[in-house]
């Protein structure tokens, strides 16, 4: 052989060890360092985040198309409530419904939102308050989420474990409607309706709104959801039942003022 073909074999032996070497696992025996399983090493996060709450700006919630209402107690993001503020309009003047008038019943419908119905788990049981106004609301100003009106302190109605059907038919009188909510307020309240017959209260919508400023809906309870409601729904309104057959229904119009609060 020639010292040239004795030089190729010498760099192909050399290829093939460092070839051989490369491919095997990498080893800590013989080296003296012990593997870290054996080092006994602990972890400290010394990382820190402070974290608080800002207030966001104010925004208009008076007359809007879809109203909230609703609990939802958060573990991380707290407590977010909302309430409903609303006033009632007549559907005509001078209103008389005649003598020897006997109260049935006054009955509160809200229909929900054709189309977002609810935010959050609204399986959760929630209790739902209804109070009255005591402070004039007009539909000409404007009324923010931090508005608030006074109230009675005695309620006009209760409704404990409230939970939300929001597929089944709402039915009225024997009739099929849109999902919705009734809540039938103190019979007190439709016998003082019923004594304004004939009378100023219910002679102009200005002179009624006076006298009645309207209801708030709030709710407290282990929440987790809130359900959105329709108000200018010719649905949603208040109807006085009386004399066992006759009715006159309050209205939620473009002249109520709603506020969500």
């Amino acid at each position: 052989m020639t010292s040239v073909q004795w030089k190729g074999i010498a760099i192909l032996i050399c290829g093939v060890i460092l070839f051989w070497s490369a491919c095997k696992k990498p080893t800590l025996e013989g080296t003296g360092v012990l593997p870290d399983s054996q080092l006994g090493l602990t972890v400290v996060d010394t990382l820190e985040i402070l974290t608080y709450t800002e207030t966001d700006d104010t925004v208009r919630t008076d007359e809007q198309s879809v109203n909230i209402l609703g609990t939802i107690n958060d573990p991380e993001l707290g407590t977010s409530k909302a309430g409903i503020y609303m006033n009632f309009s007549l559907d005509r003047s001078n209103i008389d419904l005649g003598n020897s008038l006997t109260a049935d019943s006054i009955v509160l419908t809200l229909l929900y939102s054709s189309s977002t119905k609810s935010y959050g788990d609204v399986t959760v049981p929630q209790n739902i308050s209804v109070q009255r106004v005591t402070e004039r609301m007009y539909v000409d100003s404007s009324y923010y989420n931090n508005t608030t009106f006074t109230t009675d302190v005695s309620t006009l109605a209760q409704l404990n474990g409230f939970v939300p059907n929001l597929t089944d038919s709402l039915i009225i009188d024997g009739i099929s409607y849109p999902p919705g909510i009734r809540i039938k307020l103190d019979n007190g309240l439709a016998q003082e309706f019923l004594n304004q017959s004939g009378g100023t209260n219910l002679s102009t919508d200005a002179a009624f709104k006076d006298w009645f400023n309207g209801l708030y809906l709030s709710t407290d309870g282990a929440g987790m959801g809130q359900v959105y409601f329709d108000l200018f729904s010719s649905l949603s309104k208040l109807t006085l039942y009386y004399n066992d057959t006759s009715q006159i229904d309050f209205l939620i119009n473009t002249g109520s003022a709603t506020v969500n609060r």
